[in-house]
């Protein structure tokens, strides 16, 4: 693991606070290791984009902010966006469907950075991973999806074609 110039303060200030009280270096290393601290997550589950009520940016905000409690400005820079579009999102999130978004189980998983590229839609992302990568067909995509095979067929078509000509 490497730390940035923000882990290596905030350790620093960690250890002089541990220094300062009567907390044994090895008694903090012990907690933090039952702790079993969770690093950002670098895929997301396919399971929260079932929710028809949401879009697909929609769905990866919610999750992100709910079930890893990430901050806007986090969440942002993972998916290159602005502080405000993904705190817009949320919000509409939890209008559009109140109850948190934690998927249950994880068949398959779509790598955060794929979202970066803004050249493709969240949902052509989605559809030429799951088709690209794990061979699935149209079908089986939308069956995850909740959407409709055609609309599959019709997305990864248009990310095909964003290839060709970019």
């Amino acid at each position: 693991m490497v730390l940035g110039v923000k882990g290596k303060l905030q350790l620093e200030e960690l250890y002089s606070e541990l220094l300062n009280s009567d907390v044994s270096i090895n008694e903090a290393i012990d907690f933090l290791k039952e702790k079993k601290i969770e690093k950002r997550p670098d895929e997301i589950p396919i399971e929260i984009f079932q929710d028809p009520n949401l879009s697909g940016l929609e769905s990866i905000v919610k999750y992100l902010k709910e079930v890893h409690a990430l901050k806007y400005s986090e969440i942002a820079k993972m998916l290159g966006r602005d502080d405000r579009t993904i705190w817009t999102a949320y919000n509409k999130s939890k209008e559009k469907s109140p109850e948190q978004n934690a998927p249950t189980k994880t068949s398959f998983s779509i790598p955060i950075n794929l979202f970066k590229n803004r050249l493709f839609s969240v949902l052509e992302h989605i559809s030429s991973h799951l088709k690209d990568n794990y061979n699935l067909t149209y079908h089986r995509i939308a069956e995850l999806l909740g959407k409709n095979d055609r609309t599959i067929w019709t997305v990864y078509n248009r990310y095909l074609k964003k290839v060709q000509n970019g």
